[in-house]
């Protein structure tokens, strides 16, 4: 049986196992940056249609942040598996701890929208040094996800639908 690596049992990246990591450090901090590669003979999952095919067409890297580990801000370094569907042609793989284009792990973006519910944009944004806009983003999928997309919350802005969700939970009339 195969060691399984401590890191990769924490992050809970199906599919992908660690080939690397290090500490670098960068503005002033320090990142845990962590080389994921592919898994050879792992069945890929097609984004689009959901099947299930082995053919392989290219790798791409992606630099995807992921939440901190200890005093650390983590860097995962990924190789992207775009698949040869036999139905959709040439597709990312869809992966369950990452969505399609993203740029930050679910885990780290489940945090983010978490703290949206009770802390400003801008101040979450500072905290996971992210970009405000991405923070944004975060907030608003979250609440759309929450409250179910409709004409009304989908038109707003993230910052005013979190702003109007709080006032009423933290001042009740």
């Amino acid at each position: 049986m195969a060691q399984v690596h401590p890191i990769a049992r924490l992050g809970g990246w199906e599919g992908y196992e660690v080939r690397a990591q290090w500490i670098e450090p960068r503005a002033g901090r320090t990142w845990c940056v962590i080389r994921l590669e592919p898994v050879r003979g792992y069945e890929r999952c097609c984004s689009r249609c959901g099947r299930l095919t082995p053919a392989i067409h290219d790798l791409e890297e992606r630099r995807i942040r992921d939440l901190p580990l200890f005093e650390h801000w983590v860097e995962l370094r990924v190789l992207r598996v775009r698949v040869e569907c036999s139905t959709c042609g040439l597709k990312l793989e869809r992966l369950a701890w990452l969505a399609a284009y993203a740029r930050v792990t679910r885990r780290l973006a489940e945090s983010v929208a978490r703290l949206c519910k009770v802390m400003a944009l801008r101040h979450v944004a500072r905290y996971f040094g992210l970009d405000w806009k991405t923070v944004k983003e975060i907030d608003r999928a979250g609440l759309l996800r929450e409250l179910g997309p409709s004409t009304s919350t989908a038109s707003r802005s993230s910052r005013s639908m979190s702003s109007c969700s709080t006032r009423a939970i933290a001042r009740p009339r």
